[in-house]
């Protein structure tokens, strides 16, 4: 199966759903923005800012959605 990155496609739907986050606290806790920044950014993304750990990530995912979009 040929793997696609999301700049590949001419439009893309994100779908959320809304509960906490259990491990960390911040604006950006279960969301779009998360999806993005984590979700379209595939393993590599999610290995950089899951090894920053949980207290920065309140900074780093909206910064990493920003650039995505």
């Amino acid at each position: 199966m040929e793997r696609l990155d999301a700049y590949e496609f001419h439009g893309i739907a994100l779908l959320n759903k809304v509960k906490p986050h259990s491990e960390f606290r911040g604006p950006h806790k279960s969301g779009l923005a998360k999806m993005v920044a984590i979700g379209l950014g595939k393993h590599v993304v999610a290995s950089v800012l899951h090894a920053r750990g949980y207290a920065g990530r309140t900074r780093h995912i909206p910064r990493m959605a920003e650039l995505f979009l």
